[in-house]
Order: structure tokens, then C-alpha cells, then sequence
């Protein structure tokens, strides 16, 4: 005997990619949260991090930091030399975790090397006169770009987690990551 007419019994096969699929989403739905509540912790603490350093700063030493803060953005980006997101392509393709690892390793010896060099480049082009022409950021600068290796790291670990699919994890680093900042711009500007 068959179903009764006018329903069709599904395959066992379509429930399993129901089932799969349905934790799919949840999965997405928990890292899409979890980084989104991250976001906006970061968003927060980098507010209060402006708010203190007007403050102690004043008006000029905020126009010195800008100087700093986009010249760091250069840099950071110069040092990563987009190796984060082949770390992210193809940490994402490897099926075993080991050599998902081997690629998050070579590519962090990578960046660790190009961002030391970018940094030092960066530094000795702050002191010549092709550079902002701001005596007080060029000062800063040298002791700001130590923290420049640092970050090319992170955003490989943060490149090798998201190809992993662990949100979470990627979520309360760059949480921490940036509480370190917080804490360190603050601290070196008091």
C-alpha cells in the first residue's frame, strides 16, 4: 500500500539536508549575533576611548593623532599586503584542521615580516620632509608603529577564524583586541 492520494511521502535523504541546513542558519544567525554585539561593544569603547582623549589632548594633540591614526591605516594595510584574505580563501578550503593551520602559519610568518619592514619604512619616512610636516606625530609615530607587527597578526588570526567559521571566537578576540587599544591610547597619551 501506498501513501494516501494527494500526499507525497519525502525522502529520508531531504529531512537530513532539512536538518543540516536548519543548523546552517542557526549557526549564521549565532555568528552574525555574536559579531554584531561585538561590533557595537567596539563601536562604544572607541567613543569613550575619543571622548578621554579630547580631553587630555586638547584640541591640537587630536589633529597630531589623526595625523598618526591615518598614516597607521596606510601602514596597516601595506603590512597585511593582503595575505588576510588568501589566509581566508584557502584556510576556508582546506578540509582537515592541520593544514587549514599550515596556511594560517606560512601566512603569518608573511605578514609578520612585511609589516616589520613597512614599519620601519614608515617610521624613517615620518622624520623626512616628504611627510605631514608635523614635528609632534612624527614623534608619536615611532612608538605607535611597535603595535603595527602586532596588528597584521591579529588580522590574520581574525582571517583565519572567519575561514574556520568560528564567530564567536573572532568576535570576543577583536573584543579583547580592542580593549587592548583602548587601554594602550589611552595610557600613552596620559
Amino acid at each position: 500500500m501506498g501513501p494516501p492520494i494527494g500526499t507525497r511521502p519525502e525522502p529520508r535523504v531531504r529531512v537530513g539536508v532539512r536538518a543540516s541546513l536548519d543548523a546552517l542558519r542557526q549557526a549564521y544567525r549565532r555568528g552574525v549575533l555574536d559579531l554584531s554585539a561585538a561590533q557595537g561593544l567596539m563601536m562604544a569603547l572607541g567613543f569613550v576611548q575619543n571622548m578621554i582623549l579630547a580631553r587630555l589632548l586638547g584640541a591640537s594633540g587630536i589633529g597630531h593623532l589623526a595625523i598618526v591614526y591615518s598614516t597607521m591605516s596606510i601602514a596597516a594595510l601595506l603590512g597585511t599586503a593582503g595575505v588576510t584574505t588568501s589566509i581566508a580563501r584557502f584556510g576556508a578550503m582546506e578540509r582537515e584542521e592541520s593544514r587549514a593551520w599550515s596556511v594560517l602559519a606560512r601566512g603569518t610568518w608573511l605578514v609578520a615580516g612585511v609589516s616589520v619592514v613597512v614599519a620601519a619604512g614608515v617610521a624613517l619616512f615620518a622624520r623626512s620632509p616628504y611627510w605631514a610636516f608635523d614635528p609632534v606625530a612624527a614623534e608619536w609615530l615611532p612608538f605607535v608603529l611597535i603595535a603595527l607587527p602586532t596588528q597584521a597578526l591579529a588580522s590574520c588570526t581574525w582571517a583565519y577564524m572567519q575561514a574556520r567559521e568560528r564567530m564567536r571566537d573572532r568576535a570576543l578576540f577583536e573584543l579583547f583586541f580592542r580593549l587592548c587599544v583602548v587601554v594602550s591610547v589611552v595610557t600613552g597619551s596620559w
